[in-house]
């Protein structure tokens, strides 16, 4: 953890993949686990002890894992299956409702409102290729973003409505 006053930082955990901060709990992957454990951001400080909350967490492009969280809500994407399916779940891990249709999905990004889900569609063949797409998470309607031969990827909200995401060629 940082401040702007003291921007060296202190090593809170130490983890190849990234760490969210949610609900009270920092969460990050050990391995291919999703885990949580309670945070004090005042203190800079785990407390407690940590717990698995998914066994298996999909690892996308440069093993980024493949969840996002909020104070209300987890997200996140199952390794070992190439078909996925995004559902809702509760703080409680009991599953609320699914959203749009089973497909093969890589990285995704929960946009903040959490009203839509901006993801990479695999597509089948020879060669590594994907476009991005955008799923309305209440309707679930899907709305392409990129399309053609390429390798569009890590696809992430911007502040506003903007998204990025990275084009391999």
């Amino acid at each position: 953890s940082a401040t702007l006053a003291a921007p060296e930082g202190t090593l809170v955990v130490s983890s190849s993949g990234r760490g969210v901060y949610a609900a009270g709990e920092l969460l990050w992957t050990i391995e291919d686990r999703l885990v949580a454990q309670p945070f004090a951001p005042a203190s800079g400080r785990l407390e407690g002890e940590s717990r698995t909350l998914v066994p298996a967490v999909y690892q996308g492009a440069g093993r980024t894992p493949a969840f996002w969280a909020s104070d209300s809500a987890l997200v996140y994407a199952v390794s070992g299956s190439r078909e996925r399916q995004f559902r809702w779940f509760d703080r409680a891990g009991t599953a609320l409702q699914t959203a749009g249709p089973p497909g093969l999905y890589g990285g995704f990004d929960l946009s903040p409102d959490g009203s839509r889900v901006v993801i990479e569609v695999l597509k089948d063949g020879p060669a590594v290729r994907s476009t991005i797409s955008s799923l309305d998470m209440s309707s679930g309607v899907f709305t392409p973003i990129t399309s053609g031969d390429l390798n569009d990827n890590d696809p992430r909200f911007g502040p506003g409505v903007e998204i990025a995401f990275a084009r391999n060629t």
